[in-house]
């Protein structure tokens, strides 16, 4: 069984000049070598590749925004009521709001709470709350790329769930057995192991959403 291989910039690239390769030397077109080499790099197709590349994007492309004007009922609308628009704005996008001792309490609107932004904790300084920010969206993005099994028929699938409202689960890998599933899901997680190094910020992550909540 071909073990699955972390998603990125470089491994998308280097699959696509593999498959420009093998269209140039067989009666493959390049579509379909596209799919070929996804299979061979541990994946069920070329759309599982990409649509993992997109949702494991960098984090933080922009500035941390510090007390934004936010759209009316923020922080209380179910995510999958809120428009396309403000799901664009906000999305896995952190901001930060001032404090009246200076410190400054860092959210993102991430899927963490469902009618909410998630709280991600407190900070001293800008520098201290972009860090703060970036750890704690990584972890949880790290955490949203985790495959869940599903059974159909006498097949087990391996699915990654949507990151945001309005998308589909993307599967990753089709299997014949619980066994093999698991076999699968363990090499899956060593090379896709937590960005911070441990699972313990993942839990950490937990316990804020759910205090948040409280």
């Amino acid at each position: 069984m071909t073990t699955p291989r972390a998603v990125t910039a470089t491994l998308v690239a280097s699959l696509k000049r593999a498959a420009k390769r093998e269209s140039r030397i067989t009666s493959l077109t390049y579509s379909q070598a596209l799919e070929i080499e996804a299979q061979h790099a541990g994946f069920l197709n070329w759309h599982a590749v990409t649509e993992l590349l997109r949702s494991g994007s960098a984090v933080l492309q922009e500035p941390l925004e510090i007390d934004p004007l936010l759209p009316p009922d923020f922080y209380n609308t179910p995510n999958d009521e809120r428009s396309e628009e403000e799901l664009a704005r906000w999305w896995q996008k952190p901001f930060a709001c001032t404090n009246p001792d200076g410190s400054l309490d860092v959210r993102c609107l991430d899927g963490g709470a469902w009618d909410r932004p998630t709280f991600y904790g407190s900070a001293p300084s800008l520098t201290a709350a972009i860090a703060l920010a970036d750890k704690k969206l990584r972890t949880w993005q790290w955490a949203q790329q985790q495959p869940v099994s599903t059974m159909r028929g006498d097949r087990i699938y391996m699915m990654v769930m949507p990151n945001r409202p309005g998308e589909t689960p993307v599967t990753v890998m089709e299997l014949e057995s619980f066994e093999a599933a698991n076999a699968w899901l363990t090499e899956w997680q060593k090379r896709h192991p937590p960005p911070l190094g441990s699972r313990s910020q993942w839990r950490g992550h937990q316990d804020q959403t759910l205090s948040d909540r409280g």
